[in-house]
């Protein structure tokens, strides 16, 4: 079961450095969910996603920090602190809990909760002036 959890912390640190489409590749099954509080499912999204970040992170982008981790059964659960400075001058720090489903070795379920005010605030306005989905 170890191999749930390097697999999960693999695919947070390959959000980190790439984005969340190539770590979703990587490591999910095909159709895999991947759900954000507040945003619902985003799976279809994600390419959007992984360019705004890119976009929008100064180099080194985002970081997450592990606080946390939990295995059970086909589940894992880990907390992040995240950290990442924008171009735009704004620092973003979020609270994260991530839960992974596996079906096998691949991850079926991603669910991501966050603060979705904090989110807002600072997402908001750069999705309105970068033409957002």
């Amino acid at each position: 079961m170890a191999k749930n959890l390097d697999t999960a912390t693999s695919f947070i640190s390959m959000l980190c450095a790439d984005g969340s489409l190539p770590a979703y590749e990587k490591y999910c099954t095909q159709g895999a969910i991947y759900w954000v509080a507040g945003f619902g499912n985003v799976q279809e999204q994600l390419a959007y996603l992984t360019k705004l970040a890119a976009d929008n992170y100064e180099d080194g982008g985002l970081s997450m920090e592990i606080i946390g981790t939990t295995e059970q059964d086909d589940r894992v659960a880990i907390e992040t602190v995240s950290n990442g400075q924008l171009r735009n001058g704004l620092t973003y720090n979020n609270s994260y809990h991530f839960l992974f489903v596996f079906d096998g070795d691949k991850i079926a379920v991603v669910k991501e909760y966050c603060d979705t005010k904090l989110v807002s605030d600072i997402w908001g306005p750069i999705i309105a002036t970068q033409g957002g989905h």
